[in-house]
């Protein structure tokens, strides 16, 4: 089923809409996706060409969108497990490898989760919680788990899972949202991209000093 929404004109308003309209008509939960992910699936363990231990993306059919729907319900299945948890994400790419993740695989309340989430519509709508608009708060992900957590209710970060998205500056990498400049620096780019990530939390930035990558 399709359902076209009216009266939204950003990211944050329309996963408002999308909540309050779920609701409304008996759905407790949602998985909330940005469009421009084109991979999501299970970790399994395995290791680098010198032999050291990594966790890996278990490989899937080639296709154009691999999202494994068994991974999906099996993180569906850790949620049943879990207390007053409003979100939930899971483990961003790059930081997904380390085998250090196999020992803490759930964390809780750790405000990082993006992009892709699991919402307790039931759970958040009863609280008084929503999504806000990004005029309001510029990255609306971020926002909500605050909120979540200042009500006393939990977010949980899986990272038994992982998924992969076009980094910032790329095309779907929210070029367009961060203002970036494909004839400017890397580093006028980032600082555009922070500035613009605290425009929302009135927060003011004289200076952003340079630093070793890693």
């Amino acid at each position: 089923k399709i359902v076209y929404l009216s009266g939204v004109s950003n990211i944050g308003e329309t996963r408002r809409a999308i909540v309050k309209y779920l609701y409304k008509n008996g759905v407790s939960g949602c998985f909330m996706m940005d469009d421009d992910i084109p991979k999501f699936g299970y970790l399994v363990k395995g290791y680098t060409k010198t032999g050291n231990k990594k966790l890996m993306l278990k490989n899937y059919p080639s296709e154009v969108c691999q999202i494994s729907r068994d991974a999906l319900k099996l993180w569906q299945y850790y949620i049943s497990l879990c207390k007053d948890v409003a979100l939930s994400g899971v483990v961003y790419r790059p930081f997904s490898w380390m085998w250090e993740n196999t020992k803490k695989p759930w964390m809780y309340n750790d405000g990082v989760i993006a992009q892709i989430f699991f919402v307790n519509v039931e759970l958040l709508t009863k609280s008084g919680i929503n999504y806000r608009s990004n005029t309001e708060c510029f990255n609306e992900d971020t926002c909500i788990q605050f909120e979540v957590m200042k009500a006393g209710l939990n977010t949980i970060h899986f990272k038994e899972f992982t998924y992969s998205v076009p980094v910032v500056g790329q095309i779907g990498g929210c070029s367009e949202m961060y203002g970036i400049d494909p004839n400017a620096s890397k580093q006028e780019n980032f600082e555009r991209c922070i500035k613009s990530y605290t425009a929302g939390a009135h927060l003011l930035i004289d200076n952003i000093a340079k630093g070793h990558p890693g």
